[in-house]
């Protein structure tokens, strides 16, 4: 089932707190950017972190999955109400991250 753009709006507006938050829809889901850095998608209506190491300690008991198939690289985040446990969450595995790629820019023809 694709996510809904009602949903994805829904879990930007809870991760607000987090920092800069964008997204980008691929094939009826969306992937989530906190400061230009990938740390989630939304799939099915459901928003998944990322599984790093800092992401671990918010999800004690929890065992990671694999939204998009392939490996178990995530974690389903139940409790979107809680928009300082999202906060702390989003901005830590931000934080976790290396800085984005700069794009290479096109050369033109002469």
């Amino acid at each position: 089932m694709a996510s809904t753009p009602d949903f994805m709006q829904f879990v930007e507006e809870q991760l607000r707190e987090a920092g800069a938050i964008s997204h980008y829809k691929m094939m009826g889901d969306y992937v989530v950017y906190c400061d230009l850095k990938v740390v989630g998608v939304v799939c099915g209506n459901q928003f998944y972190i990322k599984r790093l190491p800092v992401s671990e300690p918010f999800f004690p008991n929890a065992t990671p999955v694999a939204p998009t198939g392939g490996k178990d690289t995530h974690f389903l985040v139940e409790n979107l109400e809680d928009t300082a446990f999202l906060a702390q969450l989003v901005r830590a595995v931000c934080d976790a991250l290396p800085p984005p790629k700069p794009k290479k820019r096109k050369e033109k023809a002469t």
